[in-house]
């Protein structure tokens, strides 16, 4: 496992970091499934302490994830090997299975966060972020206040948002205030390296990167026949037409993976590594073996150039 530096956070974190959204289990949200199916908590207990002993140290969480149970289920597997892993969490969803509403008023992120620490069994968040506001959102300086009276009384160390969009993260680092940003970014989804790479560069923010795999759709295990279980939140969020798009891009990557010996995954996060600006990359897993054949993506050099530059012309025509 490589690592690099967290942005202006100082933090050293793993390239490949673990998200868990799945090992929430199956969960509706305001009508909404958001869940990755059934779950079992003994193998998700044991992903994380193979992803610790295999060198990630990078957790990414939310409290709304299974409603507290992804956050639960981290505490417990940190247990004893807390000062080895950097852990993130957001705040800022609220609701139940009917019901979903926004809410970053800094009464609920102060409750938020205290209920975090107690199912994370920690006495501190590395990483606080904004789960991300609404794309017409507003940052408010009560906002930062909240945040900061945090910090200063140790339950976080460094805070940021997790963002909708390239643009929410350019207004974000021009508040001036916050240090991380998470944001999407994969083969098919390359809008913040437009705008938003660059500011996080220049404000030094660190830049994590959520869905490298597009959701499990970049590893080559799915077909333009695939069907998800309803309460899988992808058969909301990947209608037909948009699902073939980004197989034809998992058919045209595979001859490139081949070529340089590794899986569709790893070719994947590979790609999202060649950039400097990102700090780590947190792809989701259920199992272990997921979690092995992820963190090899941080062996080895860097694809060359030529592979980069010919699939990022050819993928163009791909997603029209």
């Amino acid at each position: 496992m490589h690592y690099r530096t967290l942005g202006r956070t100082g933090l050293t974190v793993s390239e490949i970091g673990l998200g868990t959204l799945a090992i929430g289990g199956p969960w509706s949200f305001g009508g909404f499934e958001f869940g990755r199916g059934q779950v079992d908590d003994k193998n998700s207990l044991k992903m994380i302490s193979i992803a610790l002993d295999a060198g990630v140290n990078f957790i990414d969480t939310a409290d709304i994830y299974g409603y507290g149970k992804s956050e639960e289920i981290i505490g417990k597997g940190i247990e004893g090997k807390r000062e080895k892993t950097v852990i993130c969490t957001k705040v800022g969803n609220r609701g139940t299975e009917r019901e979903w509403f926004k809410d970053f008023s800094p009464a609920w992120i102060k409750a938020a966060c205290e209920q975090s620490l107690k199912r994370l069994k920690t006495d501190y968040i590395d990483v606080y972020l904004l789960h991300s506001p609404d794309e017409d959102f507003i940052f408010r300086d009560d906002l930062f206040t909240a945040f900061n009276e945090l910090k200063k009384e140790g339950k976080i160390r460094f805070y940021g948002c997790s963002v909708v969009s390239p643009k929410q993260g350019v207004d974000f680092l021009s508040s001036g205030y916050g240090d991380v940003i998470e944001t999407f970014y994969n083969i098919c989804d390359r809008a913040a390296l437009d705008d938003l790479f660059p500011a996080a560069q220049h404000a030094d923010a660190g830049i994590v990167i959520k869905a490298p795999l597009c959701s499990g759709l970049l590893t080559g295990k799915y077909t333009k026949n695939t069907s998800f279980d309803p309460s899988d939140f992808r058969s909301e969020l990947y209608p037909r037409e948009r699902l073939e798009k980004i197989i034809n891009v998992t058919d045209y990557a595979r001859p490139f993976a081949d070529r340089a010996g590794l899986s569709l995954s790893q070719f994947a996060l590979k790609y999202c590594l060649t950039r400097d600006e990102v700090s780590t990359i947190i792809p989701g897993g259920k199992t272990a073996g997921q979690v092995l054949e992820n963190v090899r993506a941080s062996d080895g050099g860097d694809l060359p150039i030529a592979t980069l530059e010919q699939i990022e012309e050819a993928i163009k025509d791909y997603l029209k």
